[in-house]
């Protein structure tokens, strides 16, 4: 059988368009088993919209994937880039992570 391998998965290089994504550069990742996501290249490879099966993963901030030229590095002691915090590799765990987590103490026994 011949046919174009495309049709059982791929990677797909686009330039998003609108608004604050702007010029953001992304991988579009499809394979055949149902797994579809997105690499943010210019937002450190992350994982933007993610899904399995049609079922989406992952949290998405109302800004969107925000161009990293738009942040104001010096505004709000260096953390103004959170005001655009989304991708799946980001916010994986963003309970325990982000200035929530306590380090816990614990008597260590040694024996």
């Amino acid at each position: 059988m011949a046919g174009d391998l495309a049709a059982a998965g791929g990677v797909r290089s686009v330039v998003l368009g609108d608004g604050a994504e702007r010029g953001v550069r992304a991988l579009e990742f499809r394979t055949g088993s149902g797994l579809n996501f997105d690499m943010l290249v210019d937002r450190a490879m992350d994982i933007g919209s993610a899904e399995y099966r049609g079922a989406g993963s992952g949290w998405q901030s109302a800004t969107g994937f925000r161009h990293p030229g738009l942040h104001e590095y010096r505004d709000e002691d260096g953390l103004s880039w959170l005001r655009s915090f989304c991708g799946l590799t980001v916010t994986a765990g963003l309970d325990h992570t982000l200035f929530t987590a306590r380090p816990r103490s614990s008597p260590s026994t040694c024996g």
